[in-house]
């Protein structure tokens, strides 16, 4: 009889964007609020057997530098999320990642939606005041 020793040789995967969803995060937030984790079990991962370093970068849809990246994490700047001036209650983001552990450095692009939520504010005036007059003796409709 003849042996034959097969050896099956391990192939470095691509990452994989999994299901994100949408993300949301409240208008007026401080810098530094997590808007959502977005690396990990079920999310932007690494299939191999142990899983390459992966370094994740904003390249598209940011374009008031709203948001970074901080560690597995959307999170916001220091430029302010207003619901009603920014670019729009919604952002289409684009998330790169490259493996960074292997020399190929396999990368993928994942879309990532952040929904800005509107909070109710107050109501104010601009200017030294607000002046109306009312003349006299008139009786309300």
């Amino acid at each position: 009889p003849v042996t034959f020793t097969i050896k099956i040789m391990a192939v470095n995967e691509i990452p994989e964007c999994g299901s994100i969803g949408a993300l949301s995060v409240l208008e007026n937030s401080v810098t530094g609020s997590s808007v959502g984790t977005i690396a990990g079990a079920g999310l932007i991962e690494d299939p191999d057997d142990p899983p390459d370093a992966l370094t994740m970068s904003i390249t598209a849809g940011n374009g008031g530098s709203f948001f970074a990246i901080s560690g597995n994490d959307i999170v916001t700047t220091g430029n302010p999320l207003d619901y009603e001036r920014t670019d729009g209650p919604q952002f289409s983001l684009n998330i790169h990642v490259v493996e960074t552990s292997t020399a190929d450095q396999l990368s993928v692009d994942c879309p990532v939606t952040v929904n800005i939520v509107d909070v109710d504010e107050p109501t104010t005036f601009g200017g030294a005041g607000f002046t109306r007059t009312v003349d006299e003796n008139i009786s309300p409709e």
